[in-house]
């Protein structure tokens, strides 16, 4: 059985010591060369916690056995807000860690409401909100064709295990997917040839 790396924690405002809700934090593996998007999480909750699982046998895949050496960048919408990449941390093995990250946030800045779906239901009540989130995403409807699920999760959509289950009775496909397309999207600095725009969730049209 395939171990997995878990990363949990907390961002926090480094002045008053409170959680923030709605930000997104991506994991960078640290290399000489170039260094890796490994994946992302959104803070979900007053207290800023957050988490990351990572397959064994896919961190294989992509960096041949070796440990990871992990960073962190924090945004608030589009806006880099911190980096830990002068405080990496090494060898990174299986199990879980715990970090927590501190940040300066305006006062005024409020990040994006975080969105509970408890079902197929309630996920298609929300669809105009969430639509309006996607289109906001830079290449936001290619990488819902690459990995709905973690668009949806950098968006500040957090999806129940009943939701996820209904969901992929309605798009059997979805059980399928891999990370590594997406992430290769998202980190990628070229405009996409091809653009899709998502007029419903899970109806899908290149334009």
């Amino acid at each position: 059985m395939s171990k997995k790396i878990h990363i949990t924690g907390r961002v926090i405002d480094r002045k008053t010591r409170c959680g923030i809700a709605g930000l997104r934090i991506e994991a960078w593996d640290k290399d000489l060369i170039c260094n890796d998007l490994v994946g992302s999480a959104v803070t979900r909750d007053e207290e800023g916690t957050f988490g990351m699982e990572f397959d064994e046998s896919y961190l294989q895949e992509l960096f041949q056995d070796r440990h990871l050496d992990l960073f962190f960048k924090v945004f608030h919408e589009k806006e880099l807000i911190k980096s830990t990449e002068d405080s990496v941390l090494w060898n990174v093995e299986t199990g879980e860690t715990n970090i927590i990250i501190e940040v300066d946030v305006p006062a005024a800045e409020q990040p994006v409401r975080w969105l509970k779906i408890n079902s197929f239901d309630e996920l298609i009540q929300h669809e105009p909100e969430i639509l309006e989130r996607i289109a906001d995403t830079p290449n936001g409807g290619n990488l819902f064709m690459a990995h709905p699920f973690m668009l949806l999760a950098d968006i500040g959509v957090e999806l129940s295990d009943q939701a996820r289950e209904e969901i992929k009775r309605h798009e059997p496909y979805l059980s399928a997917l891999s990370a590594t397309p997406y992430n290769a999207l998202k980190i990628s600095k070229e405009e996409q040839r091809i653009r899709f725009h998502v007029h419903g969730l899970f109806q899908r049209r290149s334009q």
